[in-house]
């Protein structure tokens, strides 16, 4: 009988040197020590996969209610009555999508966290697909967009706040549409890496 592996999750060598690459070029490297970076980014980086996996291995109906339900942030529901399709339909092809991105990815989780079986993969891609809707959600105000940069970046409220040097009430604030002063402006905006009018008018990222 197969003995499965313990659930590690220290990075594996070469994803440790790369981390630790980039976390030495972090500004941000007092907000977390190493191994909540690479647990953080490991996310990050399945967000990205995940949308491969969207554009180019899902049928148009699947694709179309994944993006819906994780892009748009629509209940199935909505969904069905936006695409003329009964609500036990769209949830067998959300199923059906997630299940074909499961699929494709729980190798990718294997070789990340050096096992065998993945038994927290639907967690895991789940999270994922949330990270990836909000790089790709329509927001409208400033504080939806802070919400939205802070959530692609997988960070807590906690996080982002001790990162640009923020009162965790405060950023809650702004995510709940406060007006940020200069000062705030600035540390958001060199903290999440896009330019000031991408914040505040919801203009072209222009990542650093």
């Amino acid at each position: 009988m197969h003995k499965e592996m313990p659930w590690d999750m220290a990075p594996m060598p070469e994803e440790a040197a790369m981390a630790q690459l980039a976390y030495n070029r972090w500004e941000r490297a007092e907000a977390e020590n190493l191994a909540q970076y690479v647990s953080r980014r490991r996310t990050v980086d399945l967000a990205l996969l995940v949308r491969q996996v969207i554009d180019e291995e899902l049928t148009p109906v699947e694709r179309q209610t994944i993006c819906l339900r994780y892009d748009e942030q629509m209940l199935p529901v909505e969904i069905a009555a936006l695409l003329h399709l009964n609500k036990a339909s769209v949830s067998r092809a959300l199923q059906r999508g997630e299940e074909r991105i499961r699929q494709y990815l729980k190798y990718v989780l294997r070789y990340q966290y050096n096992l065998r079986h993945v038994p927290f993969l639907p967690l895991a891609v789940r999270q994922a697909l949330v990270v990836s809707g909000m790089r790709r959600a329509r927001v409208f105000t400033s504080g939806a967009r802070l919400r939205a940069l802070r959530k692609s970046e997988n960070l807590t409220v906690e996080d982002a706040a001790e990162g640009c040097g923020i009162q965790s009430a405060r950023l809650r604030a702004l995510e709940q549409e406060a007006a940020p002063d200069a000062q705030e402006l600035l540390r958001l905006s060199a903290f999440y890496g896009v330019c000031a009018d991408s914040i505040l008018k919801g203009e072209a990222p222009c990542k650093h």
